[in-house]
């Protein structure tokens, strides 16, 4: 059956609510890290940039949902999606120390469509479902370490408990982060073609009202597409969007499903180092990156 054109009219209410600030977390022990410099200070080092681009270009894209430890009754599906605080920060730790600076997917779409100056070793670091927990854990530790993020808002969840609010998105913002639009409802819009415009079109201009900040890109709920929602999603003007996928080289024949790796809970320092083209771990890979396509 083929998609059907246009979507019911919804209506949507105003979202306020209130903000509250995100505490201060204790480091672990950096003797836990790999010996690749000085670690657990809030400094970054002023990156070194490169012209990138236009074309493929090598830069990982971490995913994570939750910087919390699994609630007891957590199901089987759910539990890998929560990351100690504990390990999150030695996972920043260890990311500062191999030489990563963190840029936003608007970042990297830019460099691939025209040419950036990005650092020499970038990331994107993203979050999907705005829980509050990224929020009150990982952003003071992404603080702590110079690192910024992309968090991906289910538009529809800004007034609900356990979310991050409206203030908060705005606290984010204010702190350079970039905003993502992740759906109204997070549904699988493969089933829901009909609800196309309301879950891409009117949920970005629900969340940029809200904060009053642009949305430029979209992270697909479940990592589920189809050729008639990319479509949409090009039509609706998103400069760029994020699927799955382990891959590093982001161009211009996946902008609008850039990969991302999801971090699991579990994953020790030597699986992240498995994901990313440098860093300090021993047999990893810590040359600088080259700027051809592979």
């Amino acid at each position: 059956m083929g998609p059907v054109q246009g979507a019911p009219t919804e209506t949507v209410v105003d979202i306020a609510t209130a903000s509250s600030p995100p505490p201060t977390l204790t480091s672990p022990a950096a003797s836990l890290l790999p010996p690749a410099r000085t670690l657990g200070t809030s400094r970054t080092p002023t990156p070194t940039w490169v012209v990138q681009g236009s074309g493929s270009i090598e830069c990982p894209i971490l995913l994570y949902h939750h910087v919390a430890s699994a609630p007891p009754r957590s199901t089987e599906q759910a539990a890998p999606y929560y990351i100690p605080p504990a390990d999150f920060e030695l996972q920043m730790q260890a990311l500062q120390a191999w030489g990563y600076h963190t840029i936003s997917i608007s970042q990297l779409a830019e460099a691939i469509l025209h040419s950036a100056a990005l650092p020499a070793h970038p990331i994107v670091i993203t979050f999907d479902d705005d829980n509050l927990d990224v929020y009150t854990n990982g952003f003071p530790i992404m603080q702590k370490y110079g690192f910024t993020g992309v968090m991906y808002v289910i538009v529809g969840s800004m007034q609900a408990a356990g979310y991050i609010n409206v203030d908060q998105l705005k606290a984010l913002v204010a702190a350079s982060w970039e905003l993502g639009d992740h759906g109204l409802s997070h549904l699988d819009l493969r089933q829901k073609h009909n609800r196309l415009q309301i879950e891409l079109a009117q949920s970005r201009l629900i969340l940029e009202k809200a904060v009053g900040a642009p949305v430029n890109t979209f992270s697909y709920p479940f990592g589920d597409q189809d050729s008639y929602i990319i479509s949409r999603v090009r039509a609706y003007g998103y400069t760029a969007a994020v699927g799955l996928g382990g891959g590093l080289w982001q161009g211009k024949n996946n902008l609008y499903y850039l990969k991302r790796r999801p971090v699991l809970a579990g994953d020790d320092l030597a699986k992240l180092a498995s994901y990313l083209p440098w860093s300090g771990v021993p047999g990893q890979p810590t040359e600088s990156p080259t700027r051809s396509t592979p």
